[in-house]
């Protein structure tokens, strides 16, 4: 566990920041990925890019970003297979944990949404340390958070007049920088591979809160991003599992959710989530007859296969999606 509070704790000289880019099929918004990462004000100092689709394309791209300067060093991580987010992420963890110190921290980064500002990484980092600093029971930070209902299992939106100063997260989206200490990521470990894909953060994010860890969010920060793509006010909820989704995206939504709220304990809150599901699937195929067997197949699987506790990749993603 991390150890109490000690505002007097200072760094003689800046922890390292590592970073973890999962992807997949992508070489053109790799490209555009790592050109971004050499424009950041704060560099990352040791990048591990997870390829969960190796090729000479992408090589190539990882070469020239190395090159521009993308991070001070690349290292290509090739699977042998698709790992999906979650496995990816895991993957570049283990990696880093394998040299980093415990006071150094990694950011997660999704290879279709770069950092929007020149100074992004750098605010996220430093804000990451400051409240380390203050607290050592901080092992995450990132740029936008939300917090979980166990007793219903849903995420939920904080209002923007909670965004001010310091705010406690549940846990931090893979698209917002999540930054985490390495000394907490060797204490609960990494991400749950087999979830392969959906809410893998959010349930890195409870067992780090489990452990009695803190999770923040710089509130103003925040606020800004919200104002940037004009989501202030409330009428942007949670997430929904099934509505506009493909039928894959669902099954690992559903599958997983149910999965970590029977592993929290969360028994009538798995149920309701069952419920719903089955029930927006109704709904959905009333409106769209024509994929009727597809949505009530991938919801049936992954209502059994969530119950069951049977994780994995058990529906393959096309090659055109992720």
């Amino acid at each position: 566990m991390a150890a109490d509070a000690d505002t007097t704790a200072e760094h003689r000289t800046p922890p390292m920041l590592y970073g973890v880019l999962v992807t997949y099929r992508r070489p053109q918004a790799l490209e555009h990925y790592l050109d971004v990462l050499a424009q950041q004000s704060k560099r990352i100092d040791h990048l591990f890019v997870v390829d969960n689709a190796p090729s000479t394309v992408t090589r190539d791209v990882i070469a020239r970003g190395q090159k521009a300067g993308s991070a001070h060093q690349i290292t290509h991580l090739e699977m042998a297979m698709n790992l999906g987010p979650a496995g990816g992420f895991a993957e570049g963890l283990r990696a880093v944990m394998a040299v980093a110190d415990d006071d150094a921290w990694v950011v997660m980064l999704d290879d279709d949404d770069p950092p929007p500002w020149d100074d992004m990484l750098e605010r996220v980092f430093e804000f990451a340390c400051s409240q380390y600093r203050r607290d050592r029971r901080v092992a995450m930070a990132g740029r936008v958070g939300a917090r979980f209902d166990y007793r219903v299992g849903r995420t939920v939106r904080l209002r923007d007049e909670q965004l001010a100063g310091t705010v406690d997260v549940d846990y931090v989206a893979g698209n917002q920088f999540p930054t985490v200490r390495v000394a907490a990521v060797r204490d609960v470990g990494p991400y749950r591979d087999e979830l392969f894909f959906g809410f893998e953060e959010l349930e890195f994010g409870l067992r780090l809160r489990a452990r009695g860890y803190r999770i923040v969010i710089d509130g103003e920060f925040s606020l800004a991003a919200r104002a940037r793509v004009n989501r202030l006010g409330g009428g942007f909820g949670r997430p929904r599992l099934t509505q506009g989704a493909p039928a894959w995206r669902r099954y690992y939504s559903v599958r997983n959710l149910i999965v970590i709220l029977r592993d929290h304990g969360s028994w009538p809150a798995a149920l309701l989530v069952t419920f719903t599901a089955v029930a927006k699937t109704a709904v959905l195929v009333v409106r769209d007859p024509g994929s009727a067997r597809e949505h009530t197949t991938s919801v049936a699987l992954a209502v059994a296969d969530g119950w069951r506790g049977r994780v994995g990749r058990r529906l393959e993603p096309p090659v055109t999606d992720r």
